[in-house]
C-alpha cells in the first residue's frame, strides 16, 4: 500500500472509535493555523487497563489528522495506561507510512495525536490524586511492580505544606501521574492563556509578514539559487533540527502558505502587518512558541544563505542570546533560550527586539564567523544583487538558471492546469471533493465553482456524486475525467523531461557560467 492509501485506511476507521460516554481522562489539542481541535477520552478500569479510547475531531481536518487520532485511540485500547505514556508522535507518523518514515508535511497531526493522548493521561492520573491525597493504598497489578519497584511524591496538608512519602509497589495509576507529570510541564501564567504542551529542545521562528516596499518585490518567493529565499531558510531550520518551526505571515499569507505547503511548518498570522513593526510579528510567533521550546532558533525570512555550519556552531553556546557577527556586524539567525525569551515577552520598550536584547540584561555571546551570509538581507534590489552574487561565490553558479515550466490547457481561456489537475488527483484518492479542497487549501464551494467551469468549458462531466451508503456521501471521478487526468499527467511527464533536455542543451555556456569578482568599494 502506498502512503496515501495507508493513511485513508486509518482515517477510513474514524466511526469505530467515538467518545466513551463514561470516562476518567480527558485531553484536548488545538492546532492554531489550520483550527482543527482535537479531544481524546479515556475510561481505565481499577487495575490500569484502558477498556476504552475514543475522539472527536473537527469536521473539516484532513484525512492524515482523522487517521493519527485513530492510531493513537485503536493502539492504546486494551493495553494498560503506562504503555500508552511511550507512543509519542514519531511512532504515530512512522505507523502511517509505507516506508516507516514520518510524512513530514504532516507531522504536526501526529504531534496533536500525542499531545491530546497524554493530556487525558494525566487527567485520569490527577482524578485519582485528587481523591486519595492522603491517604494511599490499592493492591499493585503484577505490571506495576515490574514498571517501578518504588517511587517518590509529596502529599498535600493542610494549608501550604506539603510531606514527600516513598510508596513501594506502587498502583499503576500512581506511576502513569507521575510519568505523565513528568511529560507535562508547569502551567506557567501564558500558559494558563493557551495550551501547555510539550516543550521541544529547539524551535524556530522566520517572519515573512511584510510587505517589501523598499525591494517592490514579494522578497520570500525571489528566487535564489534552486529554490525561494523563503523555503531556503526554512530547510536550514530544518537541518539544525528545530521541531516546530513557525512562519509569521501578514502580506500575501494566502500565496505563502500555499508556496511552502507540505514542509510541515506552523503558520500564524499578523493581520495588522500594514501598521505593525517587525516586533509585533516577532511576539505573535512567541506567543505560540513560549511553552514549547528550550530555545529559540530566530530569523528574517531574507536571510537564505547563511551556512548550516554556522548554525550549528551557534547552538554549541548556552548564553541566553548567542548572535553571529561578522567582522564588525551581528546577524541572524539569533538563538534566545527560554529565560530570555520569557524576559522579551515582557519587553514594552523603544526599539523592538534589538531594544530588548540591549535593555534586558541578558547574557550574551556573540560569535565571530567566517560566514557573510549571516548579514545579508534583501531589503533593496541593492542588496538583492549583492545576496545573489554571494550565493553564486559560494557555490550556487550552476543553480542560478532554472527551468520553471507549466502545462496549461487552453480553449478560450485556460482550461486545465497543474492546479486543476492536483484537485482532481486527491478526489481521485480520498472519494470526497470537500477533503480535496482542504488538501489544496481552497473552499468547498470554491472548488465546485471550478468544477463546473471546467466541466462547461470541456463538455463532459468530471465528477459524479455518490449519496448515502454505508460508507457514506462522496464524490469520485466519471470515467471521461480519470481519463483526462491520466492523459495530462503523462503529456505533462513527457513535456517535462523534452523541455529539460533541451533546457541543458540550449542554455549549457549559461549553466556554466562563472560569476564575476566583486569590485572593490
Amino acid at each position: 500500500m502506498t502512503n496515501q492509501q495507508l493513511t485513508l485506511s486509518w482515517a477510513a476507521k474514524s466511526g469505530k472509535y467515538p467518545l466513551p460516554e463514561a470516562y476518567n481522562g480527558a485531553g484536548v489539542a488545538n492546532e492554531p493555523n489550520c483550527e482543527d481541535r482535537l479531544e481524546i477520552r479515556l475510561r481505565v478500569n481499577a487495575f490500569g487497563v484502558i477498556e476504552s479510547a475514543g475522539f472527536s475531531l473537527t469536521e473539516s481536518a484532513c484525512p492524515p489528522m482523522w487517521a493519527c487520532a485513530v492510531y493513537a485511540c485503536a493502539q492504546c485500547q486494551g493495553k494498560p495506561a503506562l504503555a500508552a505514556l511511550t507512543m509519542d508522535h514519531k511512532e504515530i507518523g512512522c505507523a502511517l507510512t509505507e516506508d516507516g518514515q514520518p510524512d513530514v508535511g504532516h507531522i504536526h497531526c501526529a504531534m496533536m495525536a500525542e499531545i491530546a493522548l497524554k493530556r487525558a493521561l494525566a487527567d485520569y492520573g490527577e482524578r485519582f490524586r485528587r481523591g486519595r491525597s492522603r491517604t494511599i493504598s490499592s493492591p499493585a497489578p503484577q505490571s506495576a511492580k515490574n514498571a517501578a519497584m518504588m517511587i517518590q511524591i509529596t502529599i498535600p496538608q493542610s494549608g501550604d505544606s506539603s510531606m514527600p512519602i516513598s510508596i513501594e509497589n506502587p498502583p499503576l495509576w500512581l506511576i502513569v501521574c507521575e510519568n505523565a507529570r513528568g511529560v507535562m510541564p508547569a502551567r506557567t501564567r501564558r500558559e494558563s492563556a493557551m495550551e501547555a504542551t510539550v516543550r521541544r529542545p529547539l524551535a524556530a521562528l522566520i517572519l515573512a509578514a511584510g510587505v517589501s516596499s523598499r525591494m517592490e518585490r514579494f522578497k520570500p518567493m525571489l528566487p535564489v539559487g534552486e529554490d525561494t529565499m523563503i523555503r531556503r531558510t526554512v530547510r536550514m531550520m530544518q537541518q539544525a533540527g528545530a521541531e516546530p518551526i513557525v512562519v509569521v505571515t501578514g502580506y500575501k499569507s494566502d500565496v505563502l502558505r500555499q508556496h511552502l505547503d507540505g514542509m510541515g511548518l506552523v503558520f500564524l498570522n499578523n493581520e495588522h502587518y500594514a501598521s505593525t513593526q517587525m516586533f509585533d510579528s516577532f511576539t505573535i510567533g512567541l506567543e505560540y512558541l513560549l511553552p514549547r521550546c528550550e530555545r529559540l532558533l530566530f530569523s528574517p525570512g531574507d536571510v537564505p544563505t547563511v551556512q548550516i555550519d554556522t548554525v550549528r556552531r551557534l547552538l554549541e553556546y548556552d548564553a541566553q542570546v548567542v548572535r553571529p557577527v561578522y567582522g564588525k556586524k551581528s546577524g541572524h539567525p539569533i538563538v534566545l533560550r527560554h529565560d530570555a525569551l520569557e524576559k522579551i515577552s515582557d519587553y514594552r520598550g523603544e526599539d523592538g527586539l534589538r531594544g530588548a536584547l540591549r535593555k534586558l540584561g541578558l547574557s550574551r555571546q556573540d560569535v565571530p564567523v567566517n560566514d557573510e551570509g549571516v548579514v545579508l538581507d534583501a531589503d533593496t534590489p541593492e542588496e538583492y544583487n549583492r545576496l545573489l552574487l554571494h550565493n553564486l561565490r559560494i557555490g550556487g553558479g550552476q543553480e542560478s538558471l532554472r527551468l520553471d515550466l507549466q502545462l496549461h490547457l487552453c480553449a478560450l481561456d485556460s482550461v486545465f492546469d497543474p492546479f486543476f489537475a492536483q484537485l482532481l488527483e486527491m478526489v481521485r484518492m480520498t472519494g470526497s471533493l470537500q477533503m480535496a479542497c482542504h488538501a489544496v487549501h481552497i473552499s468547498y464551494s470554491k472548488g465546485w465553482k471550478l468544477v463546473r467551469r471546467m466541466e462547461a468549458a470541456l463538455g463532459f462531466p468530471l465528477l459524479a456524486r455518490v449519496v448515502g451508503g454505508s460508507a457514506g456521501g462522496g464524490s469520485q471521478l466519471t470515467a471521461e475525467g480519470a481519463d483526462l487526468l491520466h492523459c495530462y499527467q503523462q503529456m505533462e511527464k513527457e513535456v517535462l523531461a523534452t523541455a529539460k533536455e533541451s533546457f541543458e542543451r540550449c542554455m549549457a555556456r549559461y549553466l556554466q557560467l562563472q560569476p564575476a569578482e566583486p569590485e572593490e568599494k
